[in-house]
């Protein structure tokens, strides 16, 4: 059991979680956090120089979100996965510090980040590569192009299957039923009691009527 635990450690550590685990319990749930949304820190010097969204594009199928991720006690980061309309998966960040930048993928211009959430879109690389690189140093993602090698232009990542998002939302690969569905039930509904009263107010009409003329006959 111990031998389990001190593995994850020296993992986490691997993964730039260090300092976490230097700062307790706390520091080691938001790590062990971290590694499992594939949110790690990248040192050099013992210095935290930018944090990877390590993620394969087809795993995006649902909206999820990681909120106040502590950055070296200089920020605290957003962010969210969010699959649009078009089952497209687009990252939503937000920093609480107004000198942090990120970049995606496809390690574009780098984007000055704010309070005010920067969306990114998520790019497929080959090889694979993070989906999302922040770091507080311009200079340092821009030199970044020169490291990650990729073997092919990095492409917008393609839509989500639709029947793998159903399945996710509605516990089914046939999705939500459409509204058409729910109005023609309504209707039905409606209809049913209608014709039911109908019957109902008939019946009750028929039996006053027996009464009426049972009545005249005895008089």
């Amino acid at each position: 059991m111990n031998k389990g635990v001190d593995t994850h450690l020296s993992s986490l550590e691997h993964y730039g979680c260090s300092n976490y685990i230097k700062a307790g319990a706390e520091g080691v749930l938001q790590a062990v956090l971290l590694s499992l949304g594939g949110l790690s820190f990248r040192e050099s010097n013992d210095k935290v120089v930018h944090m990877e969204f390590n993620v394969d594009p087809a795993d995006l199928h649902r909206d999820y979100q990681f909120t106040n991720i502590r950055y070296a006690d200089k920020t605290f980061l957003n962010i969210s996965v969010i699959v649009d309309e078009s089952n497209h998966a687009v990252l939503h960040v937000s920093s609480s510090a107004d000198n942090f930048y990120g970049t995606d993928a496809g390690l574009a211009e780098p984007v000055l980040l704010s309070q005010k959430t920067q969306t990114f879109p998520v790019k497929l690389t080959k090889p694979l590569t993070a989906i999302l690189y922040v770091s507080d140093s311009k200079k340092h993602l821009d030199s970044l192009r020169k490291i990650v090698q990729h073997v092919e232009v990095p492409v917008l990542a393609p839509a989500q299957d639709h029947r793998v998002l159903a399945r996710h939302k509605h516990g089914h690969s046939y999705g939500g039923l459409p509204a058409i569905f729910w109005v023609i039930l309504a209707l039905l509904i409606v209809t049913f009691h209608f014709f039911l009263f109908k019957m109902i107010f008939s019946e009750l009409c028929k039996s006053d009527s027996g009464h009426y003329y049972r009545r005249r006959a005895l008089s």
